[in-house]
């Protein structure tokens, strides 16, 4: 699946470690019980990107299955969503174009809930940004700019409106309209992971896929999973006392192209089609990883001011932290209440 907005590791790293911190409140058994959990990790390749399963369970065959199980979800999601893999079934819509041909309920959940959020951003997120993914990874591989009349051709092959969805299945109504759930495809996959341990009783879980990460419970006789973010060397890290929450983060400081000395992202500004210019690194906390991915990737495009104006008016249960590097100035911006530990972050 194309990266085009997935999380990365900005200017460094992400690590992960669990809190000291008070025993959560409960009944004699209830502490009993959780303290006979052991924590088993799995590691697997999912979408080319390493993903880790760590979570707290009585047994480790129970443990082990369990995590077997939520992997295997995890790769049938690729299957639907993967623009790299031939026969994926995003890739068998494009093909069928014009017709329609019948859907899974994932694609369709898939396609549903970025309408919703690609209206809800105002189009800063769109999963038919596909034909300016190529043209911006053509760009960054050359060092030259594409021309207008290029710019002009890939825009005008964004359309989310040309997907329709009916009882029997979907169909794109045009041709040359290309699918990318590069800046979702993560957090579609981190959640439905997610249900499937709560489902079999891991509740205790912490999944971490390529530094997109979604916690579950917080570890047995622990207050919450502490995450710690490093923007970079001469930056004090940020750290998030994390529960029951996704937790995204995005930017262009690592991976970026520099043409006539201005350094562009990877991130695409879908009205532009150019990559973005800023230093820009944006952590989203909310309780959904699906909405997280998507909004840290909309958050390195707008304007800061604008982003929590839309965040404030739009996802009211969404926080976030915004670093941003002007000319050498860090500049933190804090967006609802993230649960970031003092002083890290002003």
């Amino acid at each position: 699946m194309r990266g085009v907005g997935s999380t990365i590791l900005l200017l460094g790293m992400i690590f992960l470690a669990i809190v000291s911190g008070c025993r959560s409140s409960g009944s004699e058994r209830d502490e009993e019980k959780e303290a006979s959990l052991e924590p088993h990790e799995y590691v697997e390749l999912v979408m080319a990107s390493p993903v880790i399963i760590r979570v707290y369970a009585a047994s480790e065959a129970h443990a082990r299955r369990t995590a077997r199980e939520a992997f295997d979800r995890m790769h049938a999601l690729e299957r639907t969503l993967s623009d790299w893999i031939g026969d994926s079934e995003s890739n068998l819509l494009e093909a069928a174009a014009p017709a329609s041909i019948p859907i899974s309920d994932d694609l369709r959940d898939a396609i549903a809930v970025s309408r919703s959020i690609s209206r809800d951003t105002d189009g800063m997120f769109d999963p038919t940004i596909g034909p300016l993914v190529e043209l911006w990874r053509r760009t960054r591989n050359s060092g030259f700019m594409p021309s207008e009349e290029e710019l002009r051709l890939a825009r005008g092959r964004v359309d989310l409106d040309s997907i329709e969805l009916d009882s029997d299945g979907a169909r794109i109504t045009r041709r040359d309209v290309e699918l990318d759930f590069g800046a979702i495809g993560k957090g579609i996959a981190l959640d439905a992971a997610s249900r499937i341990l709560d489902a079999r009783g891991l509740r205790h879980h912490l999944i971490n896929f390529d530094g997109e990460i979604l916690v579950g419970d917080s570890p047995p006789e622990k207050t919450s999973w502490e995450i710690t973010i490093l923007p970079s060397d001469s930056e004090d890290p940020i750290v998030i006392d994390a529960v029951r929450c996704a937790v995204a983060t995005s930017g262009g400081v690592n991976q970026f192209v520099e043409i006539d000395g201005v350094r562009y992202s990877h991130v695409i500004d879908p009205s532009t089609g150019l990559g973005v210019d800023c230093a820009r690194q944006v952590t989203v906390i909310c309780s959904r990883a699906t909405h997280a991915d998507a909004l840290a990737t909309v958050g390195c495009i707008l304007p800061t001011k604008r982003f929590e104006e839309m965040l404030r008016a739009r996802f009211e249960e969404v926080s976030a932290v915004v670093l941003e590097n002007d000319g050498g100035s860090l500049t933190v911006t804090r967006i609802g209440d993230p649960p970031v530990q003092a002083p890290a972050v002003p």
